[in-house]
Parts: structure tokens; sequence; C-alpha cells
């Protein structure tokens, strides 16, 4: 029992040892630290959401510079391929107001009474 715990007290060393040092870059984020911490010792898979300019990818850089692993940026992709990719853009799918009414006909209607 003697080397389990050891080596329990060893990797809680080191998960608090990467939690400081991440924690030098990252200010004010102790409890995302900690869990995405734990995410990477347990070997799972996180999820960061958040508003623009909180720090999660900064969070992320600083992580893989301690680690000593090589940063890469993901974005899950919640919008289909065929949306627009950037403000004023349009996808072959959409179209404004004006070009839909020049394609459709145009029908004179006469008042009844």
């Amino acid at each position: 029992m003697d080397g389990d715990a050891a080596r329990l007290a060893d990797g809680r060393e080191r998960a608090l040892a990467l939690e400081r040092e991440v924690a030098t870059v990252v200010i004010g984020q102790a409890r995302v630290i900690r869990l995405v911490v734990t995410a990477v010792f347990a070997r799972g898979h996180v999820l960061l959401q958040g508003d623009v300019g909180v720090g999660k990818t900064l969070l992320l850089r600083a992580l893989a510079r301690v680690l000593g692993g090589a940063f890469a940026r993901r974005r899950a992709n919640s919008r289909s391929r065929r949306s627009p990719t950037r403000p004023g853009s349009r996808s072959r799918t959409t179209r404004s107001a004006s070009s839909s009414a020049r394609t459709r006909p145009t029908r004179a209607t006469t008042p009844t009474r």
C-alpha cells in the first residue's frame, strides 16, 4: 500500500504543479483550470464554451506549453456547411429579399369591390 500511496501523492503533486504553472498565465480561472487538468489526468475530453475574451484559447495554449505538446485550434461547427461563414457573405442557398423578388414573376391585381 505504501507504493500506491506514494504514486497517488506524486500524481497529486504533479497535478497541483501543473495547475500552478497554468495559473501564472490564466488569471482568475482556478476552477476551470482544475477541471481541465483533471480531464487531462483522466484522459478525458473537454468542451470549452464561453463568451469571447474569457481566455479559452489562452488556457489551452498555456496548458499545451506546460505539458510540452503542440496546440492546434479546432472549432466545433454547429452551423451547416452552406451557411454564411463571415458577416456580409451569402451562401449559394441563401437569397436576399431583393434577389428573390427579382426571380419571382409579378402579377398585377385589380381591386375588387
